[in-house]
Protein backbone atom coordinates (compact mmCIF):
# COMPACT_ATOMS: atom_id res chain seq x y z
CA UNK A 1 0.00 0.00 0.00
CA UNK A 2 2.57 2.85 0.93
CA UNK A 3 5.85 3.10 -1.07
CA UNK A 4 7.72 4.18 1.86
CA UNK A 5 8.21 4.45 5.55
CA UNK A 6 7.61 7.92 5.45
CA UNK A 7 4.14 7.48 3.92
CA UNK A 8 3.23 4.87 6.44
CA UNK A 9 4.11 7.53 9.18
CA UNK A 10 1.99 10.35 7.94
CA UNK A 11 -1.06 8.17 7.74
CA UNK A 12 -0.33 6.61 11.20
CA UNK A 13 0.02 10.56 12.58
CA UNK A 14 -3.29 10.87 11.12
CA UNK A 15 -4.87 8.43 12.63
CA UNK A 16 -3.57 8.85 16.42
CA UNK A 17 -4.23 11.50 18.88
CA UNK A 18 -2.69 12.23 22.08
CA UNK A 19 -5.06 11.25 25.16
CA UNK A 20 -4.05 15.13 25.85
CA UNK A 21 -6.40 16.26 22.96
CA UNK A 22 -9.17 13.85 23.82
CA UNK A 23 -11.47 16.25 24.95
CA UNK A 24 -11.59 17.47 21.34
CA UNK A 25 -13.89 14.83 20.16
CA UNK A 26 -12.80 15.13 16.67
CA UNK A 27 -13.46 12.96 13.85
CA UNK A 28 -10.56 12.74 11.50
CA UNK A 29 -11.35 11.57 7.33
CA UNK A 30 -8.45 10.30 5.83
CA UNK A 31 -8.28 9.66 1.72
CA UNK A 32 -5.85 8.22 -0.23
CA UNK A 33 -5.44 9.73 -3.06
CA UNK A 34 -2.70 7.78 -4.08
CA UNK A 35 -4.29 5.43 -6.47
CA UNK A 36 -5.40 8.20 -8.63
CA UNK A 37 -4.22 9.10 -11.58
CA UNK A 38 -5.45 12.61 -12.18
CA UNK A 39 -5.38 14.29 -8.86
CA UNK A 40 -8.12 16.97 -10.11
CA UNK A 41 -11.03 14.03 -10.02
CA UNK A 42 -13.33 14.26 -7.25
CA UNK A 43 -13.83 11.52 -4.90
CA UNK A 44 -17.43 11.51 -3.28
CA UNK A 45 -18.17 11.16 0.03
CA UNK A 46 -20.87 9.27 1.08
CA UNK A 47 -21.13 10.97 4.27
CA UNK A 48 -24.18 13.50 5.96
CA UNK A 49 -22.77 17.34 5.89
CA UNK A 50 -21.51 17.99 9.08
CA UNK A 51 -23.22 19.67 12.27
CA UNK A 52 -19.78 22.61 12.26
CA UNK A 53 -16.55 22.41 10.77
CA UNK A 54 -13.31 23.83 12.93
CA UNK A 55 -11.03 25.87 11.66
CA UNK A 56 -7.58 26.00 13.54
CA UNK A 57 -6.28 28.95 14.93
CA UNK A 58 -3.72 30.17 12.08
CA UNK A 59 -6.04 28.88 9.15
CA UNK A 60 -5.48 32.54 7.73
CA UNK A 61 -1.85 31.91 7.27
CA UNK A 62 -2.24 30.28 3.48
CA UNK A 63 -3.70 33.56 2.72
CA UNK A 64 -0.57 35.43 2.99
CA UNK A 65 2.40 35.89 0.92
CA UNK A 66 5.97 36.15 1.23
CA UNK A 67 7.56 39.47 -0.77
CA UNK A 68 9.49 37.30 -2.61
CA UNK A 69 6.76 35.09 -3.80
CA UNK A 70 6.63 34.64 -7.88
CA UNK A 71 2.83 35.33 -9.56
CA UNK A 72 2.69 31.41 -9.25
CA UNK A 73 2.43 31.48 -5.59
CA UNK A 74 0.71 34.48 -5.27
CA UNK A 75 -2.07 32.73 -7.62
CA UNK A 76 -2.52 29.59 -5.51
CA UNK A 77 -2.96 32.17 -1.92
CA UNK A 78 -5.91 33.83 -4.39
CA UNK A 79 -7.36 30.76 -4.94
CA UNK A 80 -7.21 29.74 -1.11
CA UNK A 81 -9.15 32.49 -0.57
CA UNK A 82 -11.66 31.79 -3.12
CA UNK A 83 -11.91 28.28 -1.72
CA UNK A 84 -12.59 29.63 1.60
CA UNK A 85 -15.23 31.96 0.45
CA UNK A 86 -16.70 28.94 -1.35
CA UNK A 87 -16.68 26.36 1.45
CA UNK A 88 -18.19 29.50 4.06
CA UNK A 89 -21.03 30.15 1.77
CA UNK A 90 -21.78 26.55 1.50
CA UNK A 91 -21.66 26.34 5.09
CA UNK A 92 -24.23 29.27 5.52
CA UNK A 93 -26.67 27.41 2.55
CA UNK A 94 -26.15 24.69 4.36
CA UNK A 95 -26.56 25.52 8.43
CA UNK A 96 -22.89 24.40 9.15
CA UNK A 97 -21.93 26.04 11.96
CA UNK A 98 -18.37 27.24 11.97
CA UNK A 99 -15.76 27.33 15.29
CA UNK A 100 -12.28 28.51 15.49
CA UNK A 101 -9.99 27.03 17.24
CA UNK A 102 -8.20 29.30 20.29
CA UNK A 103 -5.69 28.88 23.03
CA UNK A 104 -6.79 28.78 26.03
CA UNK A 105 -5.63 31.77 28.45
CA UNK A 106 -3.56 30.27 31.46
CA UNK A 107 -3.86 26.07 30.40
CA UNK A 108 -2.07 23.96 27.65
CA UNK A 109 -5.81 23.54 25.90
CA UNK A 110 -7.32 24.79 22.92
CA UNK A 111 -10.73 25.81 22.76
CA UNK A 112 -13.82 26.07 20.48
CA UNK A 113 -15.29 29.22 19.72
CA UNK A 114 -18.17 29.76 17.50
CA UNK A 115 -18.28 32.71 15.14
CA UNK A 116 -21.73 33.65 13.67
CA UNK A 117 -21.38 32.77 9.45
CA UNK A 118 -21.98 35.95 8.16
CA UNK A 119 -19.62 38.13 10.26
CA UNK A 120 -16.80 35.27 9.23
CA UNK A 121 -18.03 35.79 5.35
CA UNK A 122 -17.44 39.49 6.10
CA UNK A 123 -14.48 39.05 7.71
CA UNK A 124 -12.89 37.10 5.08
CA UNK A 125 -14.68 39.40 2.09
CA UNK A 126 -13.50 42.32 3.65
CA UNK A 127 -9.87 41.87 4.53
CA UNK A 128 -9.21 39.99 1.21
CA UNK A 129 -10.64 42.27 -0.58
CA UNK A 130 -11.32 40.98 -4.11
CA UNK A 131 -9.79 37.80 -3.00
CA UNK A 132 -6.68 39.34 -2.90
CA UNK A 133 -4.06 37.74 -0.62
CA UNK A 134 -1.73 39.96 1.59
CA UNK A 135 1.74 40.32 2.65
CA UNK A 136 2.80 38.34 5.71
CA UNK A 137 4.36 40.86 7.73
CA UNK A 138 0.33 41.93 8.30
CA UNK A 139 -0.08 38.40 9.26
CA UNK A 140 -0.94 39.48 12.97
CA UNK A 141 -3.12 42.52 12.03
CA UNK A 142 -5.22 40.22 10.12
CA UNK A 143 -5.17 37.50 13.13
CA UNK A 144 -5.97 40.27 15.66
CA UNK A 145 -9.19 41.58 14.12
CA UNK A 146 -10.58 37.57 13.84
CA UNK A 147 -9.75 37.37 17.41
CA UNK A 148 -11.51 40.49 18.17
CA UNK A 149 -14.52 39.95 16.56
CA UNK A 150 -14.56 35.83 18.35
CA UNK A 151 -14.37 38.23 21.79
CA UNK A 152 -17.30 40.36 20.87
Amino acid sequence: MFQCSLEAAVFCSALNKSYVWSYENEWRLILLLDFIEDQRQRIPILVDNPISITFGFHFLKPFFYYEFLNKKERDIARQRIENTIRLLDYMKEHSIIPFIIVPSVGEYKLERKSIDIEDFINFIKNNFKDGDPENIRYYYVYHDRLMDLLNV
